[in-house]
């Protein structure tokens, strides 16, 4: 509109041949106006560009801003109540199955157990034949559990590696959803199993079909790397015992449930209880869980599944062979191979207690099992508090888990030795101090590396949880069929002896680490003293 006015008043100067003294004149009046008003509108655009300026600054700080890190504790404590329910399930159900085709079950709740105690409270030989019998139930039941390890072993390390590998690139939230969807599909299929007396074979099947969507512990690998993606140093190990703590209570009420459940053998019950607890899992996890992942916040689950790539399992060993300053090279191994090797210790014996509990001498029936459980949960609970509370100075030194390493094997020891109930609580409350203890591992791990590296170093202990876990199951059950007629405890031992790895490496990282802050500390000495 300036322009405008201004042209039209010059062209009426040129055609009307006005004087020359009045365009002299009328020409600073003309560019005098037109600096006011142009300075005006500068002056405008400047405050409405300042004010776009601080919405897109406001907007993107907003986009930027990370979820808080408890947002997925509902998927991970959803998924521990299930993964509580799931052992005592399977073995009471296929030691079930397996006495009845040895006629060796009895319904009446009073005489629970009996076929097994037969053999300890009589000793005529129409027992010992029933001892022997009972023995092939163990056996049956420790052979179909190699089966299942052997049939998940392939579809589990199948998706692990490449959603895990691929966690920094597609997000968080797939690493949570498929395992639920897995476990949905499995327990439809156990439903139909237990309702029609199926064969044993889609026992396995529904197990080999959990596996190849990654099975639980990808959503414990996606939660911990959710918990490190929204923390700080300072806030992360707090953090992550918090979240291990969680886990823990967790358990309880479903250790306590299923004990009394499987008392009245209500299969059928606990088998939909946990298909309902995957669906709602499933639809959190879809609708609720926010993306700690920022950049892909915005795409749906298939756009993201179509990001997976295999080039990024390169990235996997480079995080590890990478130079880093100092020696966090060498650290992050260490660490690495101290939580690898505990949890072979760890899985190892945890993949036939329930089975060795459950046959002779002990004949333990589910409820025990569970108060055992129970009494391993309040033991973790009070320690983490004890730990976070009293001993906070010890969260960033490896004497907690020193300490953890060793009070696991000798809870191991105990088990192995013990013919009453009371030991086997002792031994429980024990070992429950190295779970507390190895969120600290976690945590100094995490301190080694970068931001964008917290999935990557997470997925070689993942790995061992997931594909581990069932190789492990496969030579423990293997160990167990083959000593049961001579020592069924042999198993715990040998896992016991396993320990000793990561209680040397321990005391390796130990005196590494001394030296580092030795190191450290002179040469500020030094600088001081030069300055």
């Amino acid at each position: 509109m300036i322009s405008v006015n201004t042209n039209a008043e010059l062209s009426a100067f040129q055609s009307n041949n006005v004087q020359e003294t009045s365009a002299v004149l009328s020409y600073p009046l003309i560019k005098q106006n037109k600096d006011i008003y142009g300075q005006l509108a500068t002056e405008e655009y400047a405050k409405k560009k300042q004010s776009l300026s601080n919405g897109e600054e406001k907007v993107s700080k907003k986009s930027t801003k990370l979820p808080r890190w408890w947002l997925v504790l509902p998927c991970l404590l959803n998924i521990t109540a299930i993964i509580t329910i799931e052992p005592t399930l399977m073995n009471d159900l296929i030691v079930t199955r397996f006495e009845k085709r040895y006629n060796l079950y009895i319904t009446t709740n009073d005489q629970e157990r009996s076929a097994c105690l037969s053999k300890i409270n009589n000793n005529d030989n129409s027992h010992n034949t029933t001892h022997v019998h009972y023995n092939k139930v163990q056996q049956s039941v420790a052979k179909l559990n190699i089966y299942t390890s052997v049939a998940s072993v392939i579809p589990t390390f199948i998706s692990f590696i490449l959603f895990s590998v691929n966690s920094d690139i597609i997000g968080r939230k797939p690493l949570i959803i498929l395992p639920y969807l897995g476990k949905t599909c499995r327990y439809i299929i156990l439903l139909i199993v237990i309702k029609q007396n199926l064969a044993d074979i889609w026992i396995i099947i529904a197990e080999a079909i959990d596996s190849l969507s990654g099975t639980s512990s990808l959503i414990v690998l996606s939660s911990f790397a959710y918990v490190s993606d929204c923390t700080t140093l300072k806030t992360r190990t707090v953090a992550l015992i918090i979240t291990e703590a969680s886990m823990a209570i967790a358990r309880i009420l479903p250790s306590m449930g299923i004990g009394f459940l499987l008392k009245l053998k209500h299969y059928m019950l606990l088998t939909s209880v946990i298909l309902v607890l995957s669906i709602i899992g499933l639809f959190y996890a879809i609708f609720l869980q926010p993306e700690s992942v920022l950049n892909v916040k915005h795409l749906n689950l298939f756009s993201k599944l179509k990001l997976i790539r295999l080039k990024p399992i390169s990235r996997v060993i480079n995080a590890f062979t990478i130079k880093r300053s100092s020696n966090n090279r060498q650290i992050l191994i260490l660490l690495t191979l101290i939580q690898v090797m505990s949890f072979l210790m760890i899985f190892s014996a945890n993949s036939v207690f329930t089975l060795y509990l459950y046959g002779q001498p002990l004949c333990y029936g589910p409820l025990d099992v569970s108060l055992l459980t129970v009494a391993q949960t309040i033991s973790i609970i009070s320690l983490s508090i004890v730990i976070t509370t009293i001993f906070h100075r010890q969260l960033n030194t490896l004497t907690m888990p020193v300490i953890g390493c060793l009070a696991f094997m000798i809870h191991l020891i105990i088990v192995g030795l013990a013919k009453v109930k009371w030991l086997f609580y002792v031994a429980v409350c024990t070992g429950s101090s190295f779970y507390v203890t190895l969120s600290i591992l976690r945590s100094k791990v995490t301190n080694v590396v970068n931001d964008n590296e917290f999935a990557l170093v997470f997925i070689a202990t993942g790995l061992v949880e997931s594909v581990g876990t069932y190789l492990i199951a496969v030579g423990a059950n293997f160990i167990y069929n083959i000593t049961i007629h001579i020592y069924p405890a042999t198993i715990f031992f040998i896992s016991c002896g396993m320990g000793i790895i990561p209680l040397i490496l321990l005391g390796y990282l130990t005196y590494i680490e001394r030296n580092s802050t030795s190191s450290k500390q002179a040469l500020s000495n030094v600088a001081k003293t030069d300055v």
